[in-house]
């Protein structure tokens, strides 16, 4: 009799569990229901996706200075495209797959090179609900709304994870003023 109750403790044990992953895995379809706010950022985010599966080619983790300028220049195109659905508020921040900041276009003057090499361009993002979401589950995308500790007004963010999980170069973060 114990081994038949501890089996289907087991079962509902295991049950709960996959319930659990189904409840948080982040479809796009799944975010927009979870952080209605964020679906105009998720249609964004899939719409750079679908033209470019793997994120856009010039956004990628930089090793020099010329580097770096071209993929600061790639992130503030991708800024300004952002605008124009969103308004002044938008904002693109890249960072590689540990949180580090590599452009965060809120920051101005702060994305530079020598920022960059000494992760001071904006504080470790692995925390942030939108980036740890993307970079954990298969689906690569995140969404949240809170206020931002960088401009202190609510925000509404959506990310997508560039490569998959096992090629991850890290995770572009769009957003804009709730």
């Amino acid at each position: 009799m114990p081994v038949v109750v501890a089996g289907a403790a087991l079962a509902v044990g295991l049950r709960a569990l996959q319930l659990g992953y189904a409840n948080r895995n982040t479809t796009p379809f799944l975010l927009k229901r979870k952080v209605p706010a964020a679906a105009l950022l998720i249609d964004a985010v899939q719409a750079v996706f679908a033209a470019e599966p793997n994120g856009p080619a010039g956004v990628f983790i930089p090793s020099s200075s010329s580097e770096y300028d071209s993929v600061l220049a790639a992130c503030i195109a991708l800024r300004d495209t952002l605008e124009g659905v969103v308004g002044p508020s938008a904002r693109v921040l890249y960072c590689e797959p540990d949180g580090t900041v590599v452009v965060d276009t809120a920051k101005g003057p702060s994305n530079t090179w020598s920022n960059f090499q000494l992760k001071m361009v904006n504080e470790n993002h692995n925390t942030r609900v939108a980036i740890s979401t993307a970079q954990e589950w298969p689906s690569g995308y995140g969404a949240e709304v809170k206020e931002s500790t960088s401009t202190g007004t609510k925000q509404v963010y959506a990310a997508g994870r560039l490569g998959n999980q096992f090629e991850n170069r890290g995770t572009l973060r769009w957003s804009y003023d709730a």
